[in-house]
């Protein structure tokens, strides 16, 4: 069976093997990039500088700020936040050494070392103080996302603002765990406690599309934790087993076309028929500007979907509830897209 199995990591150890395993192939994509004369990491730090100013919107002034998963300081950074803005600002890394590195290249500013701290991000040594908690690409890393978000609340001030980005949908690393499309991260945040105020998805960084979202703390907003954590179980790739397109288990109609990393439905009444050999978690699948309608049937339950989306990523479909049979079809088309396609990956059952 073409397959794999994935894990919840355990301990921080762990977690920082698979993040250093993240660096390394983000070091390979730096090199397939630079020879087709891209400097990823000035774009990077070109479009991270934009990012954090957008959030500083949301800071007063002199705010007290936390920053999760800061990983460098370029200069232009340093020169807004500490010279210009004089935040007190506070850093939080898994990686101790470059807490350490940062710690150091801020001291001149007067911030005292107490204001940096390594470990796990459900854990965060900080009381109740900040006026803005900015964090980008690093929450996906959470072993317990929803008491990670939960710190994250119990540290920011009453009416203090989160702002956080996270790459978008579905993909085959062991260090992103988690596949929410936007409304289930919307559901999440409010379900622990946050106003969430605006998202946006887009490519802000230029080598893969993500999620930003802007929510406020709010003292007296309801939480409902039983849901939240549902809805994380229920999109975690943890402890679960991903059969790809290519698999024996898929079927396609003489319409499909077959590729190395999707298999595509094309066109009204193209079919893919599937046989797991246990019930499926759920269905992922390309959306894009060129998806159509579909509709999944295991004979008794019945799903239906436009895949349409203006920017290509992985998304799950929560199919909980149906059969090890499904057949997945083509139904219709979006008024704005390109083509009617399904463009399949594959599936996720319970390992």
């Amino acid at each position: 069976m073409n397959a794999k199995v994935f894990s919840k990591p355990v301990g921080i150890d762990e977690v920082q093997r698979l993040m250093t395993q993240q660096r390394n192939a983000f070091d390979v994509t730096k090199v397939a990039a630079s020879k087709q004369g891209v400097d990823l990491m000035a774009e990077r730090t070109k479009r991270y500088l934009t990012r954090w100013k957008e959030a500083l919107v949301y800071a007063p002034e002199k705010a007290s700020v936390l920053d999760i998963g800061p990983g460098w300081m370029v200069p232009p950074l340093y020169d807004l936040l500490i010279d210009k803005l004089r935040l007190n600002y506070h850093a939080f890394d898994i990686d101790l050494s470059d807490i350490e590195d940062l710690a150091n290249r801020v001291a001149v500013a007067g911030l005292p070392r107490s204001n940096f701290a390594s470990g796990e991000i459900s854990n965060l040594p900080f009381p109740k103080k900040f006026d803005l908690v900015f964090s980008s690409h690093c929450l996906e890393h959470a072993v317990d996302i929803i008491k990670t978000l939960k710190e994250i609340r119990r540290v920011l001030k009453d009416g203090g603002h989160l702002f956080m980005s996270v790459p978008l949908g579905f993909d085959m690393s062991d260090e992103h765990l988690l596949y929410h499309s936007p409304s289930e991260w919307i559901c999440m945040l409010t379900a622990v406690g946050f106003e969430v105020i605006t998202s946006t998805v887009g490519n802000v960084y230029a080598e893969t599309s993500d999620l930003t979202i802007l929510a406020r703390h709010k003292e007296s907003y309801p939480c409902d934790i039983v849901a939240a954590c549902a809805v994380a179980h229920r999109f975690s790739k943890a402890g679960r087993t991903f059969i790809s397109h290519q698999d024996e288990v898929f079927s396609y109609s003489d319409s499909a076309m077959r590729g190395e990393e999707f298999s595509i439905l094309n066109g009204i009444g193209s079919k893919c028929e599937v046989t797991l050999p246990k019930a499926v978690h759920s269905l992922i699948v390309v959306r894009h500007s060129w998806s159509g309608c579909i509709k999944i049937s295991d004979g008794k339950s019945e799903f239906s979907m436009d895949c349409y989306h203006h920017l290509h990523h992985l998304q799950g479909i929560d199919l909980s509830g149906f059969g090890k049979s499904l057949i997945i079809e083509v139904v219709g088309k979006n008024p704005i897209s390109f083509g009617v396609q399904c463009a399949i990956s594959g599936t996720l059952i319970e390992t």
